[in-house]
């Protein structure tokens, strides 16, 4: 699987291309009107700028919100071109691409290894990874962790569903 990763602002003129065969457009649902291919619009939102003193206002990404695109992810063919993208590109959409090639069946390692050389300003969301490494019985967190990439994980209080 070839994945692009980007941010909403990029978003159309990667899409104008035509050489995506899928999409995966979080929290954006008007995002991708010129992708000819399979498209997913998730709804998870940005909880990645809270403080562990900040009140939250939006609520956790649902499990069901990772279980659906795990589900979309293995309906898509190993040789297709996939753009994801959320808000920035840093965050969200990291994260989901990680779920999403372990969910093809990639290890972790090389998994985070992808991830991490496809999108250079790569932080993915602690919280939605953890879910994934839950659902799919995976690692990639702990991978993150032990190498010590970035991460984005400023809300320590935050608890996995189980």
């Amino acid at each position: 699987m070839n994945i692009t990763i980007s941010g909403l602002s990029n978003a159309d003129k990667h899409l104008a291309t035509g050489r995506f065969d899928a999409l995966l457009s979080i929290g954006h649902p008007t995002a991708g009107q010129h992708c000819e291919g399979r498209v997913l619009h998730n709804c998870i939102v940005d909880t990645s700028d809270m403080t562990p003193n900040m009140p939250r206002t939006e609520p956790l990404p649902p499990i069901e919100a990772v279980i659906e695109v795990i589900e979309w992810a293995r309906t898509i063919s190993e040789e297709a071109t996939v753009l994801i993208h959320c808000k920035h590109g840093n965050c969200r959409s990291t994260a989901l691409a990680i779920i999403m090639l372990l969910a093809k069946g990639w290890n972790a390692r090389d998994a985070v290894r992808r991830v991490y050389a496809t999108r250079k300003r790569c932080t993915p969301n602690w919280y939605i990874l953890a879910m994934g490494d839950h659902l799919l019985g995976t690692n990639a967190l702990g991978h993150i962790r032990d190498r010590k990439l970035p991460l984005k994980s400023s809300r320590r209080d935050m608890q996995v569903p189980q």
